[in-house]
């Protein structure tokens, strides 16, 4: 849970990168349909360039779910996915639509992992551009952090199993330790009492 905790707020960080590396565009004057084209278009080239891993990306969709933006599965832009559904019936692009309506928002659903082009499940954080109208999103594959917790686990019983083969070292080496005093107060007060005995 801490780990998917700290996956969501780095979703929400990337975001805020992407968006600030967009600023200036967004900031920009107004200007007739070229021009508003034209800086969608630089928008589109800069926020494609951006990734944070192998399956790290961010997407755009516009407000009735037609693909905008995809860098590893372009062949889905120009279509519109508002009512596409996961195996488990999530309308995932519009759960999505509706989390960037509301300031921004994460949604669970199973996906085409680009890389395998196997379904994985992702969660996702989803803002608005409202210049645009769009819904800029980015992800992160569940099985990813199943394996950072598997590897962080395996991490924590290396430690705790070193650590208790030092203890019953050092328990091995005290018992031995005190064994040893132990035979050595005997063979005195041994060596003692025939000492006294034979006077």
């Amino acid at each position: 849970e801490r780990v998917l905790s700290t996956k969501k707020q780095e979703l929400k960080n990337y975001i805020e990168i992407a968006l600030t590396s967009v600023a200036p565009a967004l900031a920009s004057r107004m200007g007739d349909a070229a021009t508003e084209a034209k800086i969608a278009d630089e928008v589109k080239s800069l926020l494609g360039r951006i990734s944070f891993t192998e399956d790290g990306y961010f997407f755009i969709y516009d407000m009735n779910g037609v693909s905008i933006m995809h860098p590893r599965q372009s062949w889905r832009e120009g279509e519109n996915w508002l009512n596409v559904r996961d195996k488990d019936g999530v309308y995932l692009i519009r759960d999505l639509i509706a989390a960037a309506r509301a300031g921004g928002g994460f949604v669970q659903y199973y996906w085409e992992r680009p890389t395998t082009g196997k379904r994985a499940r992702k969660i996702s954080y989803a803002v608005s551009i409202e210049r645009f109208g769009w819904m800029l999103g980015t992800g992160v594959y569940i099985d990813e952090i199943d394996e950072l917790v598997a590897a962080l686990r395996s991490d924590v019983e290396d430690r705790v199993r070193a650590i208790f083969i030092v203890i019953s070292l050092i328990v091995a080496a005290s018992v031995t330790g005190v064994g040893l005093l132990v035979s050595g107060l005997a063979y005195r007060e041994t060596s003692f009492a025939n000492t006294a005995l034979r006077h």
